[in-house]
């Protein structure tokens, strides 16, 4: 029976039959087609001829290089909604490449089955906000928009420093990112730094927290970034059951961790921007850290769009200076910048009067400045368990300058010149989940590993891993099934060939493989939506099969191709909740063969353990 269900190739949306598990706490679900794709990037439909992940300019016209449109295989975030007439629409980012491309989509729902099959597809028009920069995971927030952020925020200080085009290219690391929006923006090709002074003088636009909110019935949207929330790479942002906390992580290397208190309930465009400190008590397992907040400002939407409408610009904030080693002139303080190895540690010194636009437009700088930590590397995402109370949040690898005075387990200054060094633990390429404490008020107070990958320096005999297939391997997106001690963990790895969902029992402390992809691939946007019209959704994503490893193969007899999945699995709700209680699926052993790695593997089954209580998990290390 194992061979036969390995060799479901879910995009073709072949249903498998099987037996419930031995016990006498399970029961059979018996309203579940298994996973199925929704759609896949480059599809059309009869209203909509452009290809699905289409990237569009600043006038709406698709983007085209050498003769082609340009067509993003990278959907993120992909949230569900249904309006109060039962209508079912999708809203999609794409993460790359730059402009970054958002669709709504009108979705066909199944009555028998809940699955879901387009009806139209329509691109969003970013221009009101400078256009949409690299936007990664997401949330939805209790008022039911779509929650996201804009990754890997352009340079400011690199073009506000720069003299030359070179010292920009060498200061930035590379210009593919930024060339996206000069195409979006209609500059040149042949570009000079005086052309991108000129056109591109507002990177201060990107980097933002984002809403995107449907409007009635027709699948209209509104677009909002909200300035307010501070300027880093968003990984995701997320509201917590007061409607005023919001928790945001910060992907890259040298980062650090968010919360934005608004003054109003589920209106972000006005409040208080906070930075963590961490103090270190163990280096076991990931850490064991106590948290500490240190208020940067308060400010509003309207007060920092018009600082960008008047141009501000690096130099208007901070006088800099690169740092001689551990030295700074005399009134500056040092810091370490994000990619701190690559670009060296920096002297500050705060202007007069720019404490705001510090704090908004600079925030990770600010923060460090200021003393904050900023050690963070690849922080993922992050989501909130209403029974235990806890966050968890995901660290995709444990590196850099989160070790202690080391690079990858070997000795080195590169990463802990100008920081504080508060977070030292060992080297784990295969990363950790890490549960959060929160005291009654919504603070975050303490953070330590709760399940973390197992490096080895070879895994199962393949060269390419160094994470045990039997653990998580650079995890990314998160998210726990409300009320049933499950969280589900996707990942991004690069340390093994295949990429995995896994389901954890957050009682037992045990993984189950529920769901894997083709060659080089990435899971995205794991996520639970209740009652969509009496079903219930965890959705997936997998963007670039083929993009991370394994290239060759792409054109192999048993590869589905180089586009992008978006699907779910469905669940009747009314038998959910008949049936309460915790929802678990079959295990699947990671993709050994060939023929395995080129496809979407998961099991068509799943059942309903009775849940047992939450006592000992609750408030629990």
């Amino acid at each position: 029976m194992i061979a036969s269900v390995l060799a479901v190739c879910i995009v073709a949306a072949v249903a498998m039959t099987a037996s419930a598990q031995d016990g006498p706490y399970i029961q059979t679900l018996d309203n579940f087609p298994g996973y199925k794709t929704t759609f896949r990037t480059g599809d059309k439909t009869p209203t909509y001829p452009m290809a699905v992940g289409t990237t569009y300019d600043k006038d709406m016209n698709p983007i085209v290089v050498n003769g082609e449109n340009v067509v993003s295989n990278n959907p993120d975030f992909h949230s569900i909604h249904v309006t109060p007439g039962g209508n079912v629409y999708s809203l999609t980012q794409f993460e790359s490449p730059n402009p970054a491309g958002f669709i709504v989509t009108k979705l066909d729902q199944d009555k028998d089955d809940g699955s879901l099959t387009p009806v139209w597809h329509k691109p969003v028009d970013w221009s009101a906000e400078g256009g949409l920069w690299i936007p990664c995971a997401g949330s939805i927030t209790s008022t039911g928009s779509h929650a996201g952020g804009e990754e890997y925020e352009p340079d400011a200080m690199c073009l506000g420093t720069a003299e030359s085009l070179e010292d920009l290219k060498k200061c930035v690391g590379g210009m593919g990112k930024w060339e996206g929006m000069f195409q979006y923006l209609g500059m040149p090709l042949n570009y000079t730094l005086e052309d991108i002074k000129e056109n591109f003088k507002y990177p201060y636009h990107y980097g933002h927290a984002f809403e995107v909110t449907l409007n009635g019935e027709d699948g209209d949207v509104t677009v909002a970034k909200h300035y307010a929330m501070g300027r880093h790479s968003y990984e995701l942002w997320m509201v917590m059951p007061d409607n005023v906390t919001a928790y945001s992580t910060d992907d890259g290397s040298s980062t650090a961790f968010w919360k934005f208190v608004a003054d109003a309930p589920n209106n972000f465009s006005s409040g208080i921007l906070y930075g963590a400190k961490f103090y270190q008590q163990s280096a076991d397992y990931g850490g064991d850290f106590i948290i500490s907040w240190i208020p940067l400002a308060h400010g509003n939407q309207a007060e920092i769009k018009a600082m960008l409408a008047a141009g501000i610009t690096f130099t208007d904030i901070f006088d800099f200076e690169m740092a001689d080693e551990t030295q700074c002139p005399e009134g500056y303080r040092i810091i370490s910048p994000r990619d701190n190895a690559m670009k060296g540690a920096e002297c500050l010194k705060l202007k007069s009067g720019m404490e705001k636009a510090a704090t908004f437009l600079e925030s990770r700088r600010f923060l460090a400045y200021l003393g904050g930590t900023v050690e963070m590397t690849k922080f993922e995402g992050i989501t909130y368990d209403p029974i235990t109370g806890k966050l968890y949040a995901a660290m995709s690898q444990v590196r850099y300058s989160m070790e202690d005075f080391k690079h990858k387990g070997s000795s080195s200054t590169a990463w802990d010149i100008g920081g504080t060094n508060n977070v030292r633990v060992p080297y784990n390429p295969c990363g950790c989940i890490y549960a959060i404490d929160l005291s009654p008020d919504m603070n975050a107070i303490r953070m330590y590993g709760e399940v973390c990958g197992v490096y080895q320096s070879e895994a199962h005999g393949r060269s390419l891993g160094v994470c045990d297939v039997a653990g998580i391997s650079e995890p990314d997106n998160v998210i726990v099934l409300p009320g049933q001690a499950t969280l589900i963990i996707g990942e991004d790895t690069g340390t093994v060939e295949h990429d995995s969902l896994w389901e954890y029992d957050l009682r037992t402390k045990t993984l189950k493989r529920i769901f894997s992809t083709p060659y080089g691939a990435e899971t995205t946007s794991p996520y639970w939506y209740d009652d969509i019209n009496d079903w219930s959704y965890l959705t997936a994503a997998i963007q670039h099969p083929y993009g991370e490893s394994a290239r060759e193969k792409a054109n192999d007899p048993g590869s589905l191709g180089l586009a992008g999945w978006v699907g779910a699995w469905a669940f009747k709700t009314s038998e959910l909740n008949e049936k309460n209680g915790s929802l678990e699926f079959e295990a699947i052993p990671p993709p050994y063969l060939d023929a395995e790695k080129h496809q979407v593997r998961a099991y068509a089954a799943a059942y309903i353990r009775t849940l047992v209580p939450y006592a000992d998990v609750a408030g629990s290390e």
